[in-house]
């Protein structure tokens, strides 16, 4: 199993192991029967990739980050890179803390639940996240069995605050971007549908002209009964240049002032020109990749291709994920821990990050006034 994978951030919170010296959580408490996400805002909004960072996990107890603190001849800390989530900085790095375990209840996008044991964490900021599964059970099914909303924790499993840490190496949970089916995308020959591309074919680029398509793939969903944090995102018609308007999934980036954003934080702020796509009923999403990142042209908007991130490429369909890694076998490799930057090269843009673009955005609104 690998020792990147996601996470989720519920918030900021008061410490739940204050004292070390021990393996026992003396504050967990604070946290029963407390709640995380909403129909607007759900928590898949907040994964970011955990990773360990320059002291890794193993300088206490060998396979996990240490729960005593002072066992350690380290600090073991870990770094984390923004998923869906931009509360926290991109390489924000911490020491680890505590983790305990809580009886809880995930809430799905269409409103269903499920129970489970959930794996809780903090660092010694109180910055509080929520872990996979370090084996495969009838927990990772749950949280795999659809778009996560809501999670409520109840009591301490079994009562109990005392870990000796949290295992090191533990299984992905992830989403993936992309186009929605029918999008205008141009080539050297004009503009053809997004979904009759195919590996070879010329895309026109932003930075390098015509280039082909390393891999397209592409997968249906029906969103009844799901709510806007995982509906499409439209662009509407002129706000980037496109002459009509566009559907985008939420985690999708576009070219805003030089630098990319998702759609989904677009549409937080109002005068963008994206909003979340009510009473559409289903949609198929489409990826394409190039042989590096680069800036496609959708009906005249200026937005991503495919990126194949350890988070993205965990969110595609194993079929899906067979056929990009026999285009691209190095690939397999990002899965492994390896940079995607050494593998595949940068982003097309620097990303701008949902609290940077509200900043921004204040700031216009700010001149304005």
């Amino acid at each position: 199993m690998p020792t990147t994978f996601n996470v989720i951030y519920l918030g900021n919170f008061a410490s739940i192991d204050p004292t070390e010296g021990n393996t026992a959580a003396e504050n967990a408490s604070i946290l029963e029967n407390t709640s995380y996400g909403s129909p607007g805002d759900p928590i898949l909004n907040s994964v970011y990739e955990f990773s360990p960072g320059s002291n890794g996990f193993s300088t206490g107890t060998a396979t996990a980050y240490d729960q005593n603190n002072n066992a350690s001849a380290n600090a073991e800390n870990f770094v984390l890179q923004q998923g869906t989530g931009t509360e926290l900085a991109n390489g924000y790095t911490a020491e680890f803390d505590a983790s305990v375990v809580y009886d809880a209840v995930i809430t799905y996008s269409d409103g269903t639940t499920a129970n489970i044991t959930a794996v809780v964490f903090q660092d010694v900021n109180g910055n509080t996240f929520l872990a996979p599964e370090f084996s495969t059970n009838a927990d990772s099914a749950a949280l795999e069995a659809g778009p996560l909303r809501e999670i409520a924790l109840g009591n301490l499993t079994n009562g109990t605050n005392s870990y000796a840490g949290m295992n090191g190496d533990r299984l992905v949970i992830d989403y993936a971007v992309c186009f929605a089916a029918g999008t205008p995308i141009l080539t050297p020959q004009g503009y053809r549908a997004v979904e009759t591309l195919t590996a070879g074919d010329l895309v026109q680029t932003v930075d390098h002209g015509p280039q082909p398509l390393v891999w397209a793939g592409s997968s249906a969903h029906d969103l009844e009964g799901q709510d806007s944090g995982h509906r499409p995102i439209r662009l509407r018609q002129g706000a980037y240049g496109e002459t009509a308007d566009l559907l985008v999934s939420p985690q999708h980036m576009v070219l805003h002032d030089d630098r990319l954003v998702r759609a989904k934080h677009l549409a937080e702020h109002p005068g963008t020109g994206a909003r979340v796509a009510q009473g559409v009923r289903r949609v198929e999403y489409v990826h394409l990749m190039c042989a590096q990142h680069e800036l496609l042209i959708a009906d005249g908007c200026q937005t991503e291709s495919f990126y194949p991130g350890p988070m993205a490429l965990r969110a595609l369909s194993p079929q899906s994920r067979a056929a990009l890694f026999a285009k691209r076998p190095g690939l397999m490799t990002v899965l492994l821990d390896v940079d995607v930057e050494q593998v595949y090269g940068p982003r097309a843009r620097a990303v701008i990050g949902r609290s940077d673009l509200s900043r921004a955005m204040a700031g216009r609104v700010a001149c304005a006034a």
